[in-house]
């Protein structure tokens, strides 16, 4: 991703970095949101959402129809439980990782139970002492994009392990890097 989207000037903070993100986010709908640490920075998780096979968001309130309540802060296992009432159709979480360490994925999807560990306990705001970490050279910005598909009422949700849309034509299609581009 690029960091030049995330910063208006030099010597901003994470903390910064987090507020412009957040309003780009809710520019274009996505008003719920999770923070998380990560060494060396922090992850912010979009809500679930309904999108159509090329990455771009369903209209409205479509975009939205999960069972997944309106809640502050949400984690992945209320998103793996409203999956299963959801309707038919691919929906995506994406997951910005603003980290001045290296990080690797492992390239295939989680478990429920992986997923629901790896990310439960989501905060409604970045903490002070990460908000006031440089966002200097060091620093990294990636946007990974999760993507699972329902066939039917009922089915599980399968998550995908690669998509057809990449996560780059993803974050354009959502509105998100004209937001940031404001």
């Amino acid at each position: 991703m690029d960091r030049s989207l995330l910063a208006r000037n030099d010597g901003a903070t994470l903390g910064e970095v987090a507020r412009h993100l957040e309003g780009a986010l809710s520019g274009v709908g996505y008003g719920e949101r999770s923070y998380y640490t990560v060494p060396g920075g922090f992850a912010l998780a979009t809500r679930l959402e309904q999108i159509t096979p090329d990455g771009t968001p369903k209209p409205d309130p479509q975009r939205w129809s999960t069972a997944l309540p309106e809640q502050p802060v949400f984690s992945l296992g209320d998103y793996l439980r409203a999956l299963f009432a959801a309707p038919q159709g691919d929906y995506r979480v994406i997951v910005f990782i603003i980290t001045n360490r290296a990080f690797a994925t492992s390239g295939r999807p989680a478990t429920n139970e992986q997923a629901e560990a790896w990310l439960s306990g989501g905060l409604d705001r970045l903490p002070r002492s990460i908000q006031a970490l440089p966002f200097d050279a060091d620093v990294e910005a990636s946007a990974l994009v999760y993507q699972f598909r329902k066939s039917g009422h009922g089915d599980p949700a399968v998550a995908l392990a690669s998509s057809t849309t990449s996560a780059a034509t993803q974050l354009d299609r959502s509105g998100i890097v004209a937001a940031l581009r404001r």
